[in-house]
């Protein structure tokens, strides 16, 4: 496609003009058209992004896109990761790449970001040869990334699309040395309480996850297998239960994180009002699921339910009245 480069005068936003353009791509030119006559037209917010990173905005920055793009669409993580990866490709900074992923989780509730940014921790930090190595180093970064992942968890690990983080989970600690007995039951108990916490949480895949637990309990002791699977079979059969109801609440809700007001949603009034009293059952739903999780997990996943509904309905009234109700 040929873009042809036009001289305009750039405001991205209410607060004004931000700064003299010079030589932005015709793509970049109508995509401002777009937003000064519609704020939250979503497509030509990523427009705008997209051209900025490929050094077709003129003389306006990256830096400046993202942040404006970042002040309309702080939950939208698809573009927090596409920001992470343009300073990756740039060679920023660990730290400021690391920045970017920070203030991404802080704003977004995303599981594939959240593997995203673990996927750098441990690229950055020398990747698997080094997570892997019986060293000083390599127990470091096994820390850094450990940590990491508990934040991950405890924020989204009970979200329904939930069991890819925790196999990744799984899969970086199932990659440890074995340098010796010690290391070797230390990676066993690792893995062991990561599989006793997931399998019995209500995720999508979790009878992947039983299926995978009953194998490495039975690879290392087959005659005690039965035992410690008995101990959470009850908990695992209960969440498997509910996956399949739990499902049809969320499967319909828009997750993209790009919030925008009332009456702003390029899919119309109908949709907007579709989308507010599917978030009003799913979130009576979570309240209400019957279960077998103890008091602490079931509050996880309630807030994690919350935190969505604040990414997606950010701009409505609504989202603090649900708020208030859930603390009431």
């Amino acid at each position: 496609r040929v873009r042809v480069r036009v001289r305009v005068r750039v405001r991205l936003d209410s607060s004004g003009t931000m700064a003299e353009e010079e030589e932005a791509s015709a793509a970049f030119a109508e995509a401002i058209g777009v937003v000064e006559k519609q704020p939250w037209d979503v497509a030509a917010w990523k427009t705008m992004a997209e051209e900025a990173r490929e050094g077709r905005s003129g003389e306006l920055g990256v830096e400046q896109v993202h942040a404006t793009f970042f002040r309309r669409f702080p939950a939208a993580a698809e573009a927090w990761q596409e920001a992470a990866a343009w300073h990756i490709d740039q060679g920023a900074p660990e730290e400021d790449v690391e920045k970017v992923y920070e203030d991404a989780v802080a704003n977004c509730c995303d599981v594939g970001l959240w593997q995203t940014y673990i996927e750098f921790l441990i690229e950055a930090g020398g990747g698997e040869a080094v997570s892997g190595s019986p060293t000083e180093e390599g127990e470091e970064l096994r820390v850094r990334v450990i940590k990491a992942f508990e934040r991950a968890v405890t924020m989204l690990g009970q979200a329904i699309n939930a069991a890819p983080l925790w196999r990744a989970y799984l899969g970086f600690i199932g990659a440890w040395p074995e340098h010796n007995t010690v290391a070797k039951a230390d990676k066993q108990r690792g893995l062991r309480k990561i599989y006793e916490r997931c399998v019995v949480l209500p995720l999508e895949g979790v009878e992947g996850l039983w299926a995978e637990y009953c194998e490495f309990e039975r690879r290392i002791n087959e005659a005690a297998a039965a035992a410690a699977l008995g101990a959470v079979e009850h908990l695992h059969n209960n969440a498997a239960a509910v996956i399949a109801e739990r499902r049809k609440f969320w499967r319909r809700l828009d997750l993209s994180g790009y919030a925008v007001p009332p009456g702003q949603s390029a899919r119309g009034l109908r949709w907007e009002a579709e989308q507010l009293q599917l978030w009003r059952l799913t979130l009576s739903y979570e309240k209400n699921l019957p279960e077998l999780q103890d008091e602490t997990q079931r509050t996880l996943r309630i807030a994690a339910a919350y935190r969505h509904m604040l990414c997606a309905l950010m701009h409505y009234p609504e989202a603090t009245l649900f708020l208030s109700l859930s603390l009431s």
